[in-house]
């Protein structure tokens, strides 16, 4: 794994395979192997049912960019990459495996990653085996239930990426509204943030131990902190 993996401020991407290969183990496991090779570390990962509303959000309203917005980033040179063939809604929908992954810069390296993929014959025969073992369930399903087959929805893409940096982040609340979708800071700004936080709640709390002088005075500014939970998350 890259060394600098998490140096500078690192932020976290959904990474997600449709339905047509999420149910491919070796599949599975070789992007795993390609995330770890590249230094993208896994914050997460799960099966996940991704229903038509939520699949639209992902792939169209996320990534929505107002026209005006379009031409201003043209002139000012800070177009996304867009080079990747889009998936579509309707390739989302169903059991989908779900990855977050962080690393520095980590959008624009990801579409760089999938770009990469797809050029790569080990993954384009790992897809064919997958997408081939998942055509043939669904045929069999079909088959035992008496029910006619579907006509195919996949466009031959399996993996989707937010096609904005802006979408990405705002995908992670979507899929995982309990975990920060804020960018990791970099060593400088955790030590800082630290100093801070430490100084905020020890300051009042060795004022109060001053004041009190228990007998066990550890003891006693342990249980003072763990009762305010400084910073802790609010309940709903």
């Amino acid at each position: 794994m890259s060394s600098n993996a998490l140096s500078g401020t690192v932020s976290k991407v959904p990474f997600i395979v449709t339905p047509t290969a999420a149910s491919s183990t070796d599949f599975i496991h070789f992007l795993k192997y390609k995330f770890y090779e590249k230094g993208f570390i896994i914050v997460r990962e799960e099966y996940r049912l991704i229903n038509p509303e939520v699949s639209e959000k992902l792939c169209v309203t996320l990534d929505y960019i107002p026209p005006y917005l379009q031409e201003a980033m043209t002139r000012e040179g800070e177009t996304e990459n867009t080079n990747l063939p889009a998936v579509t809604s309707t390739d989302l929908i169903g059991t989908c495996y779900v990855f977050i992954v962080a690393q520095q810069n980590c959008h624009a390296k990801l579409l760089s990653f999938v770009t990469e993929l797809y050029q790569s014959n080990e993954f384009t025969q790992l897809y064919r085996d997958a997408s081939r073992t998942d055509e043939d369930g669904s045929q069999k399903r079909n088959k035992d239930s008496g029910a006619s087959a579907p006509a195919s929805r996949s466009s031959g893409l399996t993996l989707f990426v937010n096609r904005t940096a802006a979408g990405a982040q705002q995908a992670v609340m979507l899929l995982f509204p309990n975990m920060a979708s804020d960018n990791i800071p970099n060593a400088v700004q955790s030590r800082e943030y630290i100093q801070a936080t430490l100084k905020n709640a020890l300051l009042p709390a060795l004022t109060e131990l001053a004041n009190n002088k228990p007998a066990e005075p550890i003891e006693w500014l342990a249980n003072y902190l763990l009762e305010r939970k400084y910073n802790a998350p609010q309940s709903s």
